[in-house]
């Protein structure tokens, strides 16, 4: 039995039941599947909150029934699997040619964890996404992580979401964010400039939610009913929570925002906007540029002060920055590799960054044109359907204000400037052939720990 029909067999079993959860079906129509992700809830009206911890758990439930097996030569760790986006595409279309559900190893990209390295092989027609991967488990929140490392594994749909919304000559940057309306706003100012009598701060405060009501979800740059749409909005709104005081940070050495104000200096007509995005290391090629180093991946939190136009309620840039809100991001700066493994949510948004480098790459640098590699099931939403979810619309007062602060802001992943900025690094010349040469018989390889060559000996 060749190793391509024993991959086969050892997982179908498992394809039905996941394809119900996770919404890929042979016939590739889109279902609406769970509804929570990294322990946010989105009802059906858009509106977000917390996950109850019966929901967690039957989300957790479900999912273990699915990935505890394991096909071989996936679950042990590996610092440079290789997925191949040809052969990838190859066994998505024989699923569906033959009315077979994507199974549990396709869905998560093989295990990958994270992409180091993007290599063109124009004598093949492929690209290769190679990084570090391990076998995968369920936590509480229902989030497959890594067995080893603990971490979200990258998903699939992720990646054709951003292929798809990047596959134009103008690619959008891709943002998420949770704000108050200009009404809500006018009446914030006009309730914040009456002095509250002793006695009275409670009803004050009341007044505020009241006024602010809902704050609106805005996404751009990809479907707002997208997985990757849910998880930066959630990401973004755990952020605010716990800026906030609302929710306690997983890990020791973050507090809260609220609780490194100084009260004598607070203003309640400047408002902080603390928002994620990626920091990007230098990426870099070799001298044919057709193997890439894309570096690792820091996810920063920023801020900055903005105040609201008392005649249209809209923000406007102060120019300042708050000292408490800066000493907040750096608390939550050097802890976030941390929160990524205490809280799947943010494992999960630099997971969406690390796969929107790698699809900015592709497409800024022609590498499909490059190799002639076809991805229809990448490219074509007609030949494959993808999981749809809840759109996330509104967030309640209560979570993104606490007192007289409302914490604006969202995310924000931009890689195209970087990939501008690329240097030539000869030392990628050297890389074991192992690391760059063609996959064999399925769509994934663990090759050895790949080294240097000698020079003259290639």
């Amino acid at each position: 039995m060749s190793r391509r029909t024993s991959f086969l067999l050892s997982t179908a079993i498992l394809s039905i039941a996941f394809a119900f959860l996770f919404g890929w079906t042979a016939s590739t129509r889109a279902q609406v599947v769970s509804s929570v992700v990294g322990g946010v809830y989105i009802n059906a009206d858009g509106t977000l909150r917390n996950a109850t911890r019966q929901e967690n758990a039957e989300l957790e439930k479900q999912m273990k029934g699915l990935v505890s097996i394991i096909p071989g030569g996936l679950d042990q760790p590996s610092p440079f699997r290789k997925v191949s986006l040809k052969m990838l595409n190859v066994e998505m279309q024989r699923c569906v040619r033959e009315e077979q559900d994507f199974t549990p190893a396709i869905c998560f990209l093989g295990g990958l964890t994270s992409i180091k390295y993007v290599v063109a092989l124009p004598e093949e027609n492929d690209i290769l996404l190679i990084g570090p991967a391990e076998g995968w488990k369920v936590d509480a929140t229902g989030s497959v992580v890594g067995k080893a490392t603990g971490v979200p594994i990258l998903l699939l749909q992720d990646l054709i979401t951003v292929f798809r919304a990047w596959n134009t000559d103008r690619p959008p940057i891709i943002t998420c964010s949770i704000d108050p309306t200009p009404e809500a706003m006018l009446k914030t100012q006009q309730i914040t400039r009456v002095s509250a009598r002793q006695g009275e701060e409670k009803q004050r405060l009341h007044a505020l939610e009241q006024a602010n009501g809902n704050h609106l979800v805005s996404i751009k740059g990809i479907p707002a009913t997208s997985r990757f749409a849910k998880v930066i909005v959630a990401a973004d709104y755990k952020m605010k929570r716990i800026g906030l005081g609302q929710e306690k940070a997983p890990v020791p050495g973050v507090p809260s925002y609220i609780s490194l104000i100084n009260p004598r200096t607070k203003n309640a007509s400047i408002t902080p906007r603390f928002w994620f995005a990626p920091e990007y290391d230098t990426i870099t090629h070799d001298s044919t540029g057709l193997v890439w180093d894309v570096g690792s991946l820091k996810v920063k939190t920023l801020t900055e002060d903005e105040y609201f136009d008392a005649r249209t309620g809209r923000p406007q840039v102060s120019g300042r920055t708050d000292i408490a809100a800066q000493r907040w991001c750096e608390k939550m700066n050097a802890n976030f590799e941390k929160l990524t493994k205490a809280d799947p949510v943010f494992g999960d948004l630099k997971n969406c960054m690390d796969v929107a480098m790698a699809v900015a790459l592709i497409h800024r640098e022609g590498l499909l044109a490059k190799t002639n590699c076809q991805l229809p099931m990448f490219s074509d939403s007609l030949s494959l359907k993808l999981p749809t979810y809840p759109e996330p619309k509104y967030v309640p007062a209560k979570s993104v204000i606490e007192g007289r602060v409302i914490a604006c802001g969202g995310v924000e992943i931009n890689p195209f400037m970087k990939i501008a900025e690329s240097k030539l690094n000869t030392q990628l010349d050297l890389l074991d052939k192992t690391l760059v040469a063609p996959i064999d018989e399925t769509w994934f390889s663990n090759p050895k720990t790949p080294g240097r060559s000698v020079p003259g000996k290639r």
